[in-house]
């Protein structure tokens, strides 16, 4: 049994909404680069409800965002084994079911605030380097291959999530530096400024669920600085500067995979509240108000990048039951 760790200490995933901000933005992938690897297509997944395994990860890697632009993935940084970090980045095109690496992040970094597609570009901010927290804002453009620095955050802090509401970059810090504490940041990228937006009632560290729908930004279950778990689902209004409550989890989850894919919340996996990975995927629908628990992800495994693209929700990488970083990937068709 693998055990629970306060949040603060074990920055779990914090992986990223799979939302964009607008009409599709043309991407080019920029040029290949060594490790570049190609595998056939597994073929079109037809039964609903149903998981495929797709190529794995050309690195095990867990606690790592992942964000989506024009149906490649990017899986940024994350732990490789312990406290050991890596800042490779590792792209996969679902078109032909096949990894390569792209440029790396400058720093290494993970257990940060999500991956979030804004204007054809990379966004994630926050982030853990081996020892401490950090605040640093980087953006990656797939056209030119090359990683930029923006303006730091206002406060350090990881295990969070990301989204995009109308052309503006939403960050929810679940864990800060002392004093602890969550925060809800909003970053404009054409004036490169950053704004404090108003905290959520529960704090959301290591989130089970995140995401954007319809303009609102989502947050369900994780954890607080205690390392006790919530059932809480609570969303962010922008225009109103307010959250309100909605329907809870129907179980206990922190460090999920998750996703926004055709207006629903998806989560997978995570840790129960004795710290066992499990592989349930829970499905949050707004218009209902409801989760539902669908088809169990064949591998169980917390600390994964979740993303999606092309109608699939993908989980990636992780930590599975053996406690170290794995290169699984599996894609699931709702």
């Amino acid at each position: 049994m693998l055990p629970k760790l306060h949040p603060a200490l074990f920055l779990g995933l914090c992986s990223v909404l799979a939302a964009c901000d607008g009409a599709p933005t043309r991407d080019p992938t920029g040029p290949n680069s060594a490790g570049e690897r190609s595998q056939p297509q597994a073929g079109s997944l037809l039964a609903a409800n149903t998981w495929a395994t797709k190529a794995p990860l050309l690195s095990a890697r867990s606690q790592m965002p992942a964000g989506t632009i024009n149906n490649i993935i990017y899986v940024v940084s994350g732990r490789i084994a312990g406290l050991n970090t890596n800042a490779g980045v590792q792209a996969y095109t679902v078109a032909t079911n096949s990894w390569k690496t792209v440029k790396s992040l400058p720093s290494a970094r993970f257990g940060g605030n999500g991956a979030a597609p804004l204007s054809g570009r990379l966004y994630v901010a926050g982030f853990n380097n081996a020892t401490a927290l950090t605040k640093t804002l980087y953006v990656y453009n797939p056209g030119t291959n090359a990683w930029l620095r923006k303006a730091d955050m206002p406060k350090t802090g990881g295990c969070g999530a990301s989204g995009v509401i109308s052309g503006q970059l939403y960050v929810y810090v679940g864990c800060t530096s002392v004093p602890f504490g969550d925060q809800l940041f909003r970053y404009d990228p054409a004036t490169d400024t950053w704004v404090t937006r108003k905290a959520p009632a529960t704090q959301h560290a290591n989130p089970a669920a995140a995401g954007v729908i319809s303009g609102k930004f989502y947050l369900a279950g994780g954890s607080d600085d205690g390392a006790n778990n919530n059932l809480s689902t609570e969303v962010y209004n922008p225009v109103s500067n307010s959250w309100s409550t909605k329907a809870p989890l129907p179980d206990q989850a922190s460090s999920t995979a998750f996703a926004v894919l055709g207006g629903k919340l998806f989560a997978a996996g995570g840790s129960d509240e004795f710290g066992t990975p499990v592989g349930t995927l829970r499905v949050y629908n707004p218009t209902t108000n409801a989760w539902a628990t669908k088809a169990s992800m064949p591998t169980p495994r917390f600390s994964a990048a979740g993303a999606a693209a092309n109608g699939l929700f993908f989980v990636i990488g992780g930590t599975g039951t053996a406690g170290t970083p794995i290169k699984k990937v599996e894609a699931y068709t709702p």
